[in-house]
């Protein structure tokens, strides 16, 4: 029998990375227009949103993930993401005295892929939700919790593509 040999052949190209970017922007911003400026956002709309929502949020943490893994170098992308969101580890928001933590590109990601749940406030007055990604660390630690606005976090992505690239055409000239 043969066989296609698939290791290390995946290619993740950066447009693939912009495309679901623009896509997972383009949802964080639309429940406010589509639920509530229809006349009664039923819960087939709803539940469809949320599976789009979700699939697509997935598919951009897992394509980024790939891509640091075939190489990009990944502990500098905070800068693109640092107004974005906040990460407590081994303590909650509501806790005392939370401890909040830097985090990059690919530690969104990592949070997105293992998240034990994703919320996110459905509320007419909240035109850029922040959405709660929950999880537990490895070898059951406590929990962390991630509050991201998923709209700036994908204009930190396409920031970062864009520079990237910038470099990438500039060593090629």
């Amino acid at each position: 029998m043969d066989y296609i040999d698939l290791h290390n052949k995946l290619n993740v190209p950066m447009h693939q990375i912009r495309s679901l970017a623009i896509q997972c922007h383009a949802l964080d911003e639309a429940p406010h227009s589509l639920m509530f400026k229809s006349q009664i956002p039923s819960q087939k709309t709803i539940s469809a949103y949320e599976e789009i929502f979700a699939s697509t949020l997935l598919s951009l943490a897992i394509t980024i993930r790939t891509k640091f893994y075939q190489g990009i170098e990944s502990k500098s992308t905070n800068k693109y993401i640092k107004n974005c969101g906040t990460l407590y580890k081994n303590h909650k928001l509501s806790d005392s005295d939370p401890i909040e933590f830097e985090f990059t590109i690919k530690d969104v990601c990592d949070k997105i892929i293992h998240a034990s749940s994703i919320t996110r406030p459905l509320e007419k007055e909240e035109n850029q939700p922040t959405t709660l990604i929950c999880g537990t660390r490895q070898e059951k630690l406590p929990e962390w919790e991630l509050y991201i606005v998923i709209s700036e976090f994908c204009i930190g992505v396409l920031n970062w593509i864009e520079e990237i690239e910038s470099v990438s055409f500039t060593s090629q000239s």
